[in-house]
């Protein structure tokens, strides 16, 4: 019972190589969806600073 079977081992890399995967797109996500935030916050904040100069003329 104490054999090698190459069949578990590939079996044991594709289940790690997911995992690896899976952690690596949930950090992906997480890093888009903040510097998405921040070029949104930077859009408003330019928007609101032409509206200002539009409204001083």
């Amino acid at each position: 019972m104490s054999e090698f079977h190459l069949g578990d081992a590939l079996f044991q890399l594709v289940v790690l190589g997911g995992l690896v995967v899976l952690v690596f797109l949930i950090v992906k996500g997480i890093r888009s969806f903040g510097k998405r935030k921040a070029q949104l916050d930077r859009l408003e904040s330019k928007m609101d600073s032409l509206l200002e100069e539009k409204d001083q003329r």
